[in-house]
């Protein structure tokens, strides 16, 4: 089949020929009575999710991009049909957390943004057995105006997979909450919080490991109060990590971190890093009681790090055209081999990274010459093998 679609003045017309085995040729016209939209001044992203645990009550969560930064979005009116009832959630301003005033109808409630929105906005509605259409009014400060409008639904579709598969855990589940106070302060704030196994003669496939972990704060969801607020979280069999919302001085305290562990809790160790990725601190935790359960926990510094973590953070932009960055952090000074290899298991590329000191790394990758699909990345170091998948498109 040949589709062709051309743009004329009242609205586009496509015009398609169809071939049928027997030499037939069906051709056809159709004019689409639909001018084409002209030039927007912002793109809105919408996505409808439940609030756990509240299945009935939906929350939306709306991205405003602005086209262009150099005339900034002064105001945004939200105009449901029909009317209903909705509660306002959080309200970030190019980046940043706003406490200007705003409401179900009108961002904000009376005047303009201020400081005006330069690049994005990003606001959550919450609203119980609603369904409707949505109409976001972007409003720039030299007057233009673009609309677009959303449907809320009482069936969104969340991104959760069920598996009823039998899990092999062992006997138990061991489950910590681990609130970490330092003895004397450190000389930045801290940005990232790393656990790990501190004994690796403890490290064994049939051994203790982690299961689950306290996970990042999603937008309109209910938190629990005193856990530590994460923007990303990263688990492996031996190793958790969490970058912490906003940075904390020493004499802050960090929250609340839960660790759920099979079979027993191990011999754990804490490093503590700033936003560039240094080492700041880092020693072992002794955690006391059978059933696991501790809060407040001092941590003993050590003269060495804990040589057994290394762990594979991210890979992104992912997807991707081939260009992407790798971050992962090591406990010691070590050699990491990074591997690109297709879903046959064959390596594609590899190169070597030695000498990594303590720390956060970041890598910067060009797989732009291997063909589009799928492949894992994988980090080698010290006998460890850690993967991610990444996809070229």
């Amino acid at each position: 089949m040949t589709l062709c679609i051309s743009a004329i003045q009242t609205g586009v017309t496509i015009d398609y020929l169809i071939y049928f085995a027997d030499g037939t040729e069906c051709r056809k016209s159709i004019k689409m009575d639909c001018k084409a939209t002209e030039e927007c001044c912002a793109l809105v992203d919408f996505k409808l999710k439940s609030k756990w645990p509240f299945w009935k009550t939906l929350v939306g969560t709306f991205n405003i991009t602005n086209l262009d930064p150099s005339v900034p979005i002064c105001y945004v009116d939200i105009l449901p049909t029909p009317a209903g009832t909705f509660f306002t959630g959080s309200l970030i301003v190019d980046g940043v957390t706003s406490g200007q005033a705003w409401n179900p109808s009108r961002i904000p409630t009376t005047g303009n943004i201020f400081p005006a929105a330069v690049n994005s906005i990003k606001f959550n509605l919450v609203s119980t057995n609603y369904s409707g259409i949505i109409k976001i009014c972007v409003v720039k400060c030299n007057g233009t105006k673009c609309c677009f409008d959303f449907k809320w639904n009482t069936h969104p579709l969340d991104g959760t997979d069920i598996s009823l598969d039998e899990l092999t855990i062992g006997d138990k589940l061991i489950a910590v909450s681990i609130s970490p106070i330092l003895r004397s302060p450190l000389p930045d704030s801290i940005k990232y919080v790393s656990f790990g196994l501190n004994d690796e003669t403890e490290i064994s496939p049939d051994g203790t490991h982690f299961f689950a972990i306290s996970a990042t704060n999603q937008a309109g969801d209910d938190y629990p109060k005193g856990l530590a607020v994460c923007d990303n979280t990263y688990m492996g069999s031996y190793n958790a990590f969490f970058e912490l919302s906003q940075a904390k001085s020493s004499d802050q305290p960090l929250g609340a971190f839960h660790l759920v562990f099979t079979n027993k809790v191990p011999k754990l160790g804490c490093t503590l890093f700033d936003k560039e990725g240094n080492v700041l601190f880092t020693g072992s935790i002794a955690v006391s009681g059978s059933t696991g359960v501790t809060t407040a926990v001092v941590i003993e510094g050590g003269a060495g790090m804990r040589a057994g973590m290394f762990e594979f953070l991210n890979a992104y932009p992912n997807p991707s055209d081939g260009q992407f960055t790798l971050s992962y952090a090591t406990g010691s000074k070590r050699d990491v081999e990074i591997q690109v290899i297709d879903t046959n298991g064959q390596v594609l590329y590899s190169t070597l990274k030695d000498s990594n000191l303590p720390g956060i790394h970041t890598v910067s990758m060009d797989a732009s010459s291997l063909p589009k699909g799928n492949y894992f990345v994988r980090l080698v170091s010290d006998g460890q093998v850690l993967s991610k998948p990444v996809v070229i498109q």
